[in-house]
């Protein structure tokens, strides 16, 4: 499942970067490896939920359904079924999650899941890219369920589908070739990337797998 050196250079090739960019790009913008052993002792895909993408992305219905349980709950305004009780534990537990442990993350994930798969799955960034789930179509999928399976089988294909994804994003892939670090990391982390000093580490990680190139040709 580990994505090998041989492979990287494949990725490189075929998307028309150098190796050395694909290799800082994955130190600062990944997380690190796509998988991890879980508390079962399997490995499982990497995840990361997010709550505020959940609810924007929810059926208005359900969204709507959801709210006017809490209310009602909340003003004691008669009993719940089981069924509800259900559905707002498991909003609850979704909605609340913030950057935490992987088990946490998928616990707030299952979730959401349970309440509407779909968007779950839309809601979450997967593997070693960190790609959200909704960007689906970008990458060639016709579902987000799609996509995870795919991301699921090996660190390759979700190296391959953040590569596709930075092919999608206008003038990213151009930045990357010309190494324009600020463009690239506002292309990819946003308008906020100086406050984390994306546009340094990119230029720092590249320095050294460049350098590092240069001694084994």
């Amino acid at each position: 499942m580990k994505i090998t050196q041989q492979q990287k250079q494949e990725l490189a090739r075929q998307f028309g970067i150098s190796l050395p960019m694909l290799q800082a790009f994955l130190e600062v913008e990944s997380a690190g490896s796509g998988f991890f052993t879980d508390w079962k002792g399997q490995q499982r895909i990497k995840i990361q939920f997010e709550p505020h993408w959940f609810k924007r992305l929810l059926p208005a219905d359900l969204l709507q359904r959801i709210y006017a349980l809490w209310e009602k709950q909340e003003k004691k305004q008669g009993k719940l079924t089981e069924t509800e009780k259900l559905l707002l534990h498991n909003w609850q537990i979704a909605v609340l999650n913030k950057v935490d442990v992987q088990q946490a993350e998928w616990q707030a994930f299952n979730c959401a899941y349970a309440i509407h798969p779909d968007t779950a799955m839309q809601s979450a960034s997967w593997g070693l890219g960190q790609v959200m789930g909704f960007h689906y179509k970008d990458l060639g999928f016709k579902t987000a369920a799609a996509l995870v399976e795919a991301f699921k089988q090996s660190e390759y294909e979700q190296v391959k589908g953040m590569l596709t994804f930075c092919q999608k994003k206008k003038g990213l892939m151009e930045a990357m070739q010309a190494r324009n670090w600020d463009r690239v990391a506002f292309l990819y982390n946003g308008p906020k990337y100086a406050e984390h000093g994306y546009q340094l580490k990119l230029a720092k990680a590249y320095s050294k797998y460049e350098k590092h190139q240069r001694m084994i040709v």
